[in-house]
This record gives C-alpha cells, structure tokens and sequence, in this order.
C-alpha cells in the first residue's frame, strides 16, 4: 500500500515511478512535492499519470536533486524506452532534464512579470493582515485535535482493505524493495480494539480481520 499521497508527500527530492497492471514500470520520473501525482501530458493530449493512484510508486525519497536524477536514469537505463527500442518505457529522454534549476532570461522574467500583473501574489499589506486575522479569528484549525466516530473508522477500515491487487510482479517487488529501504512503517489504530501497529501487521491481524469483531 502506498504511504505517499497527494495531500502527503514525501519529503525533498525523490525518484518515482507508474506501473502497469501487471506491476511493471512504464515511466520514471524525478520530483519534488506533489509532481509525482500531477498530469504528465503529452502534446498529442494523452496523459501518462495513471488514473488510480495505487500505481504510482516512490522509488526512493529525502535524496538531494542531483540523486534523484541519478536514480532517475538509472533506472531509465535498465528498463530501457519504447521510442528507440530499448525498452519498455513511454520515457521519451534518459531522465535529468527537469526545469528545476533552469536560468531565466532578463526577457523571460519580464514576460512572467506581466502575466503575473493584477494577481495577489508577494506580501500582503498592513490592511490585509488586518482583515484576514479577523476572518480567521474563531475559527478551529482544519483538520487537527478531530476524532473520528466509529463509523467513519470503519469506513477507513474498509477503504484500505484489499489495495494490493493479487500476487505482486517481481519487476513490482524490486521496486517496492527499493522504496521501503531506510524508511519508518506508518502507523495505523484498529478501530476495533484500539490498538496501534504498523500497516503489515495491522492489516493482517486487525480491522476485518481483528478478534473483537464477532
């Protein structure tokens, strides 16, 4: 299962990758923030980020960007691409060239400068400081200190059950190998009987399957 998700992306750079049904990787990419999970399309309009978000994979991630590219075309080498048949990749280059760290021309920038023109972008006035603080003031802060009903961790319980689809590839299980190396299992609570673990172990022996559900 995927820890990594729009709303909670791994930190720094990171290497990734979209698979098939059949676990086997046909793009790698390189990102930072939610890349991974934006739309990846091409200039005949097809879009390479697949529609379900279980087949997108971190790689490997808090790597600086000159390793996130290494990675990237690493693993770009060994699966080869299908444009120069070498492969099974949609990759059209052999990965590192990103527009992260890209020289903006004096011209570019004054071109940015006049579309940007009339937006609320850079820092807020005094004024605006003021109003906004009065708009907040009351407020509870999203999504923090709420607690679930029991409903609602029953259907989490459900909405996680049965994610991995049938026995993995071995090209899946080297990737995922690769993901997991260095890094701490999420932790998850039964809604059952409250007790916390990381993901293997509570999806085994917890939430449908936990010993309080009768």
């Amino acid at each position: 299962m995927n820890i990594y998700t729009k709303l909670n992306p791994p930190i720094g750079f990171y290497t990734y990758a979209y698979l098939r049904d059949d676990g086997s990787p046909y793009y790698i990419g390189k990102g930072l923030g939610t890349r991974a999970w934006k739309h990846h399309t091409r200039k005949n309009g097809s879009d390479l980020r697949p529609v379900d978000d279980a087949y997108i994979v971190i790689v490997a991630h808090r790597l600086e960007e000159h390793e996130a590219h290494q990675l990237e075309c690493k693993l770009i080498l060994e699966y080869g691409r299908k444009d120069n048949n070498t492969g099974i990749l949609r990759n059209l280059t052999d990965g590192g060239d990103g527009s992260s760290g890209k020289i903006v021309s004096p011209e570019q920038r004054l071109k940015m400068r006049d579309r940007m023109l009339g937006t609320k972008l850079g820092p807020h006035t005094d004024r605006q400081n003021a109003e906004k603080s009065v708009r907040q003031k009351g407020k509870p802060a999203k999504n923090k200190g709420i607690p679930h009903a029991s409903s609602t961790k029953l259907k989490i319980s459900k909405s996680l059950t049965g994610l991995v689809r049938g026995p993995q590839s071995q090209a899946r299980r080297e990737l995922s190998s690769i993901s997991l190396k260095g890094r701490r299992q999420a932790t998850l609570t039964c809604p059952h009987c409250n007790k916390s673990g990381g993901i293997s172990a509570m999806k085994r022996h917890h939430f449908d399957n936990c010993k309080s559900v009768k």
